[in-house]
């Protein structure tokens, strides 16, 4: 009986000991501990986690609060923060893919850090609304410190498989690979890389593509392959797209209520393609049909949650079809200067 005792005693605290070690290491953002760079991250989840690094910095340099977000895709990350500063300091929070949960996890992330933004600018893409893809995407589940943001709460059956996970000899193998990386930077969120030979960030979260406007300068960029590679996503896309998620509306609903309740503004627009991607989705798929649904989707959004919405789809009001964009869908500097001119003046007619 002794010996058992002795036995139990001493599981019981190999257990504890590898749970605390567990809540340390957390390699897989069980327990939410630090905001760090996941194993094998992709692109899409490194901006995540480098939105939130940059946003606490931003917030840290005016005295911790934050009084604006741009919020959605890869297609606003070219939006300058600076254009808007009548709102006073605002964050950049766009990230590659970005659906309405992404919106709606940065706002109550930053409000829950930082307080209530009282100004959002969010650019809401047509296939975002796709049914066959609307929820939470896999970039966005793997940062915990941003999906608990709208993760529905942990059944017992969750909790189970959680510690399941957990107690893996697979689990243990990546705490053994984290902890010398972690031990290698007092500062977790130093392991995250803010800058590349590709790209980077300005503080308040505008994306720098040096790589790609290093080319366009010495004129070898490949426009045609980059206007190629985007348009035939989207051609996919729309060409099986039918009819507006629910589910899609009744996130961004969430966000604009939450909004509201705050006493924020809120300013919404429709991204835009490149005219000829624009002109080429309209023949080719079902583009026009879901676009007019959102228009009109939209349009009541925006009357009964009383918020601003934007007319800025047609793309030759960005200025030069090249020039002025990265591809079929990202414009460049200069299209994003004028967007957010257009915008600008569209607030001022109000």
């Amino acid at each position: 009986m002794r010996f058992l005792r002795t036995l139990l005693v001493s599981l019981a605290v190999c257990a504890a000991a590898y749970l605390l070690a567990a809540l340390y290491i957390d390699p897989g953002y069980e327990f939410l501990q630090r905001d760090r760079q996941p194993l094998d991250a992709n692109k899409g989840e490194i901006c995540r986690l480098q939105k939130l690094v940059l946003v606490q910095r931003y917030a840290a340099l005016g005295h911790g609060h934050i009084d604006g977000l741009i919020l959605g895709s890869s297609r606003v990350m070219k939006l300058p923060p600076t254009a808007f500063t009548t709102h006073g300091r605002v964050f950049n929070f766009g990230v590659p893919n970005a659906k309405n949960p992404d919106n709606l996890a940065a706002y109550r992330y930053v409000k829950s850090r930082f307080g209530a933004p009282h100004y959002l600018l969010i650019g809401l893409d047509v296939a975002a609304f796709n049914p066959i893809d609307y929820g939470p995407t896999e970039e966005l589940r793997a940062i915990k410190p941003l999906y608990t943001m709208i993760e529905q709460p942990k059944t017992f059956h969750d909790q189970l498989n959680t510690a399941q996970r957990v107690y893996s000899i697979n689990y243990a193998l990546q705490m053994a690979r984290t902890l010398p990386a972690l031990l290698r930077h007092a500062d977790p969120a130093a392991a995250i890389p803010l800058r590349s030979a590709e790209y980077g960030y300005d503080p308040d979260g505008l994306i720098q593509y040096y790589d790609r406007d290093r080319t366009v300068a010495a004129g070898t960029y490949d426009w045609e392959k980059q206007y190629t590679d985007r348009l035939s996503v989207y051609l996919d896309v729309f060409k099986g797209m039918h009819g507006l998620a629910p589910e899609a509306k009744a996130s961004l609903e969430t966000l604009l209520a939450e909004a509201m309740a705050d006493h924020a503004r809120v300013h919404l627009w429709i991204t835009a393609f490149q005219p000829t991607a624009d002109a080429t989705l309209s023949k080719e798929t079902t583009y026009p049909q879901r676009l007019a649904e959102l228009r009109t989707y939209l349009t009541d959004v925006a009357r009964r949650y009383r918020v601003h919405l934007s007319d800025v789809l047609d793309g030759r009001r960005y200025g030069d079809p090249r020039q002025n964009w990265y591809d079929s869908v990202h414009p460049s500097p200069p299209g994003a200067a004028r967007l957010a001119a257009l915008l600008q003046e569209d607030e001022r007619g109000l």
